[in-house]
C-alpha cells in the first residue's frame, strides 16, 4: 500500500511530463486517424496500451532510484564518511553533488570536534574523581588526627578545627557527586537500605554543628527501608540537614528542632526533612533547586550547589524531591521514592 503511494505521489510530482505525452499520444492518434480508418482501428489500441506501460515503467523505475538515493543519503547523514560520501552523491545531480560534498566537509568536522569535546569531557571527569579520590587521603589523616589527638586541645580549637574538616569534606564530596551527575557513564548500586541507620551515620558526622547550636533533632521513621544507592542517599540527606543547620535558628524560636521524619502514601515511601528556620520567600522557592542560587538569607559563602545536587541526584535515582516553606516559620524538602 505504501509503495502504491510512492506511485501515485510521483505520478503527481510529474504530472506536467504527463500531460504533454498525453498531447503527444493524442496528436500520434490523431494522424495515425487520418492515414487510414482501418491502421487506426488496428493500432490505436496498441500504442495506447504501449504509451500507458512505458510511462508506469517510467514512474516505478524513477520511484525505486528516489528510494535507493534516499536510503544512501540516510546513511550518509548517519556516518559521514568519504565512502558514504561517494554513494550518495553517485545517483545526485551536479547541484546535489556539490552540496552533499559541503555537507560531508562541515558534518566530518562536526564529528571530529564532538569527539574531541567528548575525549576532554571525559578526561575531566577522570581528574576529578582522580583528584577527589586523591584529596580524602589527607582528609582521612586530618580526621584521624582530630580522633586520636582531641584531648590535647582545647574545645574552642577541636570544634573550630571539626568544624573546618566537615567543611573541607562536603566541598569535596559536592564536587565528586556534580561530576558523577554531569557523567556519561554513571554507576548505582541499589540495595535495600535501613533509612534509620542512614539519617544516624549522616546526624552523626552533623553531632558538633547540631550542639552548638543546640538544635532539638527528632526522628519519626514509620517506614524503616527503602531500595536505593546508599551512598547517594547519604549524600542527598547529608545536603539536606546541612541546609537546615544553617537556617535553624535564624530568626527561629528559642528551640531550634530538626525532624527527620518518613511515611506511606499511596504506596510511596516519603522520607522529609523538616526545620523551623528562616525557611525562603513564596518567590524564591522556585529556584530552590536551581544551580548557584542562594537566596536572600543566606550565608555569604554558601556555594547553592547542595539543593542542586540533591535534585540532580534524585532524578538519576528517580527520587522525586519537592520543597514546603513558609518564610519565617522553617521548610521541609521531602524525597519520595519510586514504586518498585
Amino acid at each position: 500500500m505504501e509503495y502504491i503511494r510512492r506511485i501515485w505521489s510521483e505520478i503527481k510530482e510529474e504530472k506536467i511530463w504527463f500531460v504533454i505525452l498525453m498531447c503527444t499520444e493524442l496528436v500520434s492518434l490523431f494522424f495515425l486517424w487520418l492515414s487510414g480508418i482501418e491502421q487506426f482501428k488496428v493500432l490505436a489500441g496498441l500504442e495506447t496500451s504501449c504509451f500507458v506501460i512505458i510511462f508506469l515503467y517510467a514512474v516505478i523505475w524513477n520511484v525505486r532510484k528516489e528510494q535507493k538515493k534516499k536510503e544512501r543519503f540516510l546513511t550518509f547523514l548517519a556516518d559521514p564518511s568519504e565512502e558514504n560520501e561517494r554513494l550518495a552523491i553517485g545517483g545526485a545531480g551536479n547541484e546535489e553533488q556539490e552540496i552533499l560534498r559541503e555537507i560531508g566537509v562541515y558534518l566530518r568536522k562536526a564529528y571530529r570536534q564532538a569527539d574531541a569535546g567528548r575525549i576532554q569531557e571525559e578526561e575531566y571527569e577522570r581528574y576529578v574523581e582522580l583528584w577527589t579520590h586523591e584529596v580524602k587521603i589527607p582528609l582521612s589523616l586530618f580526621t584521624l588526627l582530630l580522633e586520636n589527638r582531641s584531648e590535647e586541645m582545647s574545645p574552642t580549637v577541636y570544634k573550630k578545627m571539626e568544624h573546618v574538616r566537615l567543611q573541607m569534606q562536603s566541598y569535596v564530596e559536592q564536587m565528586l557527586y556534580y561530576a558523577r551527575v554531569k557523567a556519561v557513564n554513571k554507576e548505582y548500586l541499589f540495595e535495600e537500605i535501613s533509612l534509620e541507620e542512614c539519617c544516624r551515620e549522616v546526624l552523626d558526622e552533623y553531632r558538633l554543628y547540631l550542639e552548638e547550636k543546640q538544635i532539638l533533632v527528632q526522628l519519626d521513621l514509620k517506614e524503616k527501608t527503602v531500595l536505593s544507592d546508599r551512598k547517594s542517599l547519604c549524600f542527598m540527606l547529608s545536603q539536606l540537614i546541612a541546609n537546615s543547620i544553617k537556617y535553624t535558628g535564624y530568626e527561629a524560636e528559642k528551640c531550634p528542632k530538626l525532624k527527620i521524619s518518613s511515611g506511606n502514601e499511596n504506596n510511596r515511601v516519603s522520607l522529609s526533612v523538616c526545620d523551623n528556620g528562616c525557611g525562603v520567600k513564596p518567590y524564591e522557592l522556585r529556584y530552590l533547586f536551581e544551580k548557584g542560587f542562594t537566596g536572600e538569607n543566606s550565608q555569604k559563602k554558601s556555594t547553592g550547589m547542595g539543593l542542586y545536587l540533591v535534585r540532580q541526584i534524585g532524578q538519576e535515582l528517580k527520587i522525586e524531591v519537592e520543597a514546603v516553606s513558609v518564610y519565617g516559620k522553617g521548610m521541609e524538602i521531602r524525597l519520595w521514592f519510586p514504586v518498585v
